[in-house]
């Protein structure tokens, strides 16, 4: 009645991928904010190779980190380079991060897995329910383990609204 349009934001590939690109910066403010510390020789473990997995995994490399990438398919894995390994293969690579960045939405590290990753790494959580981890579990098992959701508009908000703003005008625009 009142003539508003709704708007499928996720549906636009270039609102998709500048979203990942800010969440993939305000993860990295969020680490060295928790940890203090740069990525240079880090060991550091991503978890998915969407789109936010590649914009990590690119900007911690820009930074000086070893990054390992795990990925379900094989395609994913050549495309992250010789540090990959599949999901399966976490067990073996976990023990060594000295952080790990979870972009998949869906449950990945079980308490087996959780169970390897070493007291000191922080463990951060950058998907959407259902999660790739209990945090519940993980804190519980001593694990500096977060939940960051929300980046873009939290860390930046003014370019987070200009984003939008541009997917709104394309989508206007094309009607």
């Amino acid at each position: 009645k009142r003539g508003w349009q709704l708007i499928r934001v996720l549906e636009d590939e270039e609102y998709v991928r500048d979203n990942a690109v800010l969440t993939a910066r305000g993860a990295i403010l969020a680490a060295k904010e928790e940890e203090q510390t740069s990525f240079q020789d880090q060991q550091i473990l991503v978890i998915g190779y969407g789109r936010i997995g590649k914009a990590l995994t690119r900007l911690l490399r820009e930074e000086g980190a070893f990054v390992t990438v795990a990925a379900r398919r094989v395609e994913s894995r050549l495309e992250a380079g010789e540090t990959s390994v599949s999901i399966q293969d976490l067990p073996q690579a976990l023990p060594h991060m000295h952080m790990i960045f979870n972009t998949v939405p869906a449950q990945i590290l079980e308490k087996e897995e959780l169970a390897l990753i070493p007291q000191s790494a922080l463990v951060m959580e950058l998907a959407s329910a259902p999660y790739g981890f209990d945090l519940a579990l993980a804190r519980e098992m001593g694990k500096n383990a977060r939940l960051e959701s929300g980046i873009p508009g939290r860390y930046f908000p003014r370019e987070a609204a200009e984003t939008l703003l541009r997917c709104i005008e394309r989508k206007v625009g094309h009607e």
